[in-house]
């Protein structure tokens, strides 16, 4: 039988040392992962279809307020329900999963202050619970493109689908890190995270497409890193035309949200220093 043998120190870990504990932690994963989803199925009414109709709610009322009060006009040959929910879908992956991530070490502290483990594993709890939903999400759009007759040309780039929901992990691990990590010191910043999403969600393209900047808005399209995922996932599910972000753009979104990864795992290693003793 395999074992494993780590010596505790007050050291900070390296890179290598994290993914080590994460490899021998992936049967404590999987059964916390589980628990999460049985403890959050019971003694509910809708039970797991609250997750599959979330984003039909989320995006019914952005609907009715942009297209039927603010009369948008996106000038799609598909209807402006279709276009909100493609975005809704890969960002509710993100926020949800970001939400979960922040109070992780609030959640888990019994089993943070009575037993040794990777505290990178419990990031990972949120990226599997939220992954069903996200499976939802995808297959209705299918249906939703299918019923529409949206000439996408799907089967061509539906591989593309792996690196956009890895770009979402990627970007919601980000953030969670970052906000969990400040959290161990500052409590207030759980309960910020949820204003700062709202605040992002304005400007992560969910509600508008790339096209529809203005000019003196175009900086977004360098800097924004989730309108990367957004206009990704829309080109995949409703579009056969070419992409619509160039190179660059791409390019400086990409090391944005690279940066962003790097500046949370600075910020996560520090709080895990001394993470028992602050909790």
């Amino acid at each position: 039988m395999n074992s494993y043998i780590k010596i505790l120190d007050n050291k900070e870990r390296s890179i290598l040392e994290l993914i080590n504990e994460i490899r021998y932690s992936k049967t404590m994963i999987m059964q916390l992962s589980l628990n999460k989803l049985k403890l959050s199925y019971v003694q509910t009414i809708l039970g797991p279809l609250y997750h599959y109709f979330l984003p039909f709610i989320q995006t019914l009322v952005f609907n009715f307020l942009l297209t039927d009060i603010a009369k948008v006009n996106l000038q799609n040959s598909y209807p402006n329900f279709l276009f909100y929910f493609t975005g809704f879908v890969m960002w509710n992956y993100f926020a949800s999963s970001t939400i979960m991530m922040s109070s992780v070490f609030v959640e888990y502290k019994k089993i943070i202050e009575n037993m040794y483990t990777s505290r990178l594993i419990f990031f990972f709890i949120p990226i599997i619970f939220n992954f069903i939903p996200l499976i939802f999400g995808l297959i209705n759009i299918f249906i939703m493109t299918n019923y529409y007759n949206i000439d996408n040309n799907l089967l061509s780039k539906v591989l593309l689908l792996i690196p956009v929901i890895m770009l979402t992990i990627i970007l919601a691990l980000s953030f969670g890190l970052a906000i969990s990590g400040l959290s161990v010191k500052y409590r207030d910043v759980i309960k910020s995270a949820a204003i700062i999403l709202q605040f992002l969600l304005m400007i992560s393209g969910v509600l508008y497409s790339q096209d529809q900047l203005p000019s003196y808005y175009n900086i977004l399209t360098y800097i924004n890193p989730f309108l990367l995922i957004t206009e990704t996932s829309r080109w995949i599910w409703l579009s056969s035309s070419t992409f619509n972000l160039g190179l660059s753009q791409i390019l400086s979104q990409s090391l944005i949200i690279i940066s962003i990864l790097i500046i949370s795992i600075i910020v996560f290693k520090k709080a895990d220093k001394n993470l028992a003793d602050y909790l």
